[in-house]
C-alpha cells in the first residue's frame, strides 16, 4: 500500500519527473506557468490464493490542479471572451482523477512431455481510467470520455521454460476510445484513436 501524498513540484526538474511519471508532454510548461498542486492516493493489492493462481489490483485517485495560471490560452469556443483566460484552480490537462487495474494469472499442469511437466497458463488484465481533458486550454471539445481496456493471453510451456507458445489479444472487447482530443482555433477537432483489437501468437525458445 502506498501512502497518501500531497505534492507540488519544487522546481523544473521535479516537474519533468512528474511529466515522466504521468506520461505527459506538458507538465514542465504547466509548472513554469505557475506550478501545480497534486493530491494522489494509491492502493495496490496482490493475492495468491494458491501456488497456481495470482490476483492483483491497484487503484489511484489524483487531484491535480493549476495553482496560479491567470494568463492561459483561451479555448477556441470562448475566443469571443478574449485571447487569454484564468485556469487557476482548474484541473491539470492529461491527468485522470481515477484509474484502476485488475489482473489475474493462472497455471495448471496438464501432463508430461519429454520428461518435463507441461503447464497450461492464462493471464488477463483490465485497465480503466476516468474522463480527462487533454487540452492546455481546457476546451470542452477536448474532454476524453473514460474507458477501459481488457487484454488476455493463454499458452502452454514446459516447467523448465525452455519454450513457450501462446495466443494473445490486446483490447479483447474491441473498445472504441480516444487517447487524446484537441480543438484548434479554426474549429477543427483532431483525435488520437485508441488501438483496436489486436490478436496474435508468440513462440519463444531459449537456446
Amino acid at each position: 500500500m502506498h501512502p497518501f501524498t500531497l505534492e507540488r513540484p519544487r522546481d523544473l526538474a521535479a516537474a519533468l519527473a512528474f511529466q515522466a511519471q504521468a506520461g505527459r508532454t506538458d507538465a514542465a510548461a504547466e509548472y513554469i506557468a505557475g506550478g501545480t498542486d497534486m493530491v494522489q492516493l494509491l492502493q495496490e493489492e496482490v493475492r495468491q490464493p494458491t501456488r497456481l493462481v495470482s490476483l492483483n489490483a491497484s487503484a489511484s485517485y489524483t487531484d491535480a490542479v493549476y495553482i496560479d495560471y491567470p494568463n492561459a490560452p483561451q479555448a477556441p469556443e470562448r475566443l469571443d471572451l478574449g485571447s487569454v483566460q484564468s485556469l487557476s484552480g482548474k484541473p491539470l490537462a492529461g491527468v485522470p482523477k481515477f484509474t484502476y487495474t485488475l489482473g489475474a494469472d493462472i497455471a495448471q499442469p496438464v501432463g508430461r512431455i519429454a520428461g518435463q511437466t507441461l503447464q497450461f497458463y492464462g493471464h488477463a488484465d483490465f485497465a480503466h481510467r476516468s474522463s480527462l481533458n487533454t487540452s492546455s486550454t481546457n476546451s470542452r471539445y477536448a474532454q476524453v470520455p473514460g474507458y477501459g481496456v481488457l487484454n488476455g493471453r493463454i499458452g502452454v510451456r514446459p516447467e523448465s521454460g525452455r519454450w513457450d507458445l501462446s495466443v494473445w489479444a490486446r483490447n479483447l472487447t474491441n473498445t472504441k476510445y480516444f487517447q487524446t482530443l484537441a480543438a484548434a482555433n479554426t474549429g477543427v477537432i483532431t483525435a488520437l484513436l485508441g488501438d483496436p483489437r489486436t490478436v496474435g501468437a508468440t513462440l519463444r525458445i531459449k537456446l
